[in-house]
């Protein structure tokens, strides 16, 4: 397992203009499903509804989060997403709150209305604009930064942001599709202290008020099989009204947006090649490296077994005495870009 480490100091709320975020100014739409992966229709007509409704909306502002609340897949928080909408039993698709009723005779029929919602939003100008950004500090330290506007004048409200990491393509166990199902839009981590998130803004917000706020990010790892896009975050602002939280309006970026640019990120690919030649790693660069240029290599569960900072030259070599044979992860960052590849030690 390739691990990404992430390390950020939370910001104190900024109630000053962003200058340089882009907030989404359209009303996106929340579809939590609860699950188990212990529960047959979940792996039935759930697992049909849910798979397909990502389809129908990809590209759209439509926030999807797969929410086990029992199972092995269970998550904490995830379950009190859904317990906040009350209600019991599994599969329910929430669809900004409201139960959609989907059953196996009408799952057609439920992934268009869902999709005639998510339409709708869409084309409407949402009271809350809410952008994300995922920004890289230093070599090993990230932010999300949560951007926020208000579209029109709002009373008496009480807002909170919180983050949640959703993962794609999470192969495990499900009911009905067999013990390799691969999961969408799974809930696994909460990134702020609360379910729903940190306190943002109590009170009356004026039109074009405008906040931000940075989110700390822990150790994340990437799972088999998965690449930086697989890996979301979701940016979630809630209104606490009573003892209940009532989605305002959110947005959702993935890992893959950590990097500067996917053109600099290919670039980099192609300046380098690794192989082994009997006990040492030989990193090959088709320019001459900086000082600054650093290579790790990692085992499958995230551990690093070896690691050399690098000095100018074309050609670096590390020893690979005591290391065990296997899938190897190798990790090159030079002048803030950074690369990872798979590959086989013998």
């Amino acid at each position: 397992m390739k691990k990404i480490l992430y390390t950020i100091l939370f910001a104190t709320l900024s109630l000053s203009v962003i200058h340089s975020q882009t907030v989404n100014t359209k009303q996106a739409t929340l579809v939590v499903k609860r699950t188990a992966d212990w529960c047959t229709f979940c792996g039935q007509y759930g697992w049909t509804f849910f798979k397909d409704l990502q389809t129908n909306v990809a590209g759209k502002p439509a926030i999807l989060m797969a929410a086990h609340h029992s199972g092995t897949l269970f998550r904490g928080f995830a379950r009190d997403v859904t317990d906040n909408y009350g209600g019991g039993g599994q599969p329910v698709f929430y669809v900004n709150g409201t139960d959609a009723l989907v059953g196996s005779s009408n799952v057609a029929a439920r992934i268009t209305s869902t999709v005639a919602t998510v339409n709708q939003n869409a084309n409407a100008n949402a009271t809350l604009a809410v952008g994300a950004t995922l920004i890289k500090k230093n070599d090993n330290s990230y932010t999300v930064r949560a951007s926020l506007e208000a579209q029109s004048a709002l009373s008496n409200v009480d807002y909170y942001v919180s983050a949640y990491v959703l993962r794609n393509k999470f192969i495990a166990p499900q009911q009905s599709q067999g013990s390799s199902a691969s999961h969408t839009n799974l809930m696994d981590i909460n990134l702020t202290t609360n379910t729903f998130g940190n306190p943002l803004v109590k009170g009356n917000l004026v039109v074009g008020a405008k906040n931000s706020v940075d989110i700390p990010m822990n150790a994340i790892s990437l799972h088999p099989g998965a690449t930086l896009a697989d890996v979301k975050v979701a940016i979630l602002v809630w209104n606490k009204v009573g003892n209940n939280y009532q989605f305002v309006n959110g947005v959702e970026t993935d890992l893959s947006k950590f990097t500067s640019s996917s053109t600099s990120l290919t670039a980099l690919s192609n300046d380098f090649k690794a192989y082994q030649v009997s006990n040492e790693l030989i990193v090959e660069f088709e320019k001459e490296t900086k000082n600054n240029t650093r290579v790790d290599l990692y085992n499958i569960t995230g551990q690093r077994v070896a690691s050399a900072p690098l000095g100018i030259g074309s050609t670096k070599t590390i020893s690979l005495l005591g290391t065990q044979p296997g899938v190897y992860m190798i990790n090159v960052n030079t002048e803030g870009k950074s690369v990872t590849r798979k590959m086989m030690i013998k």
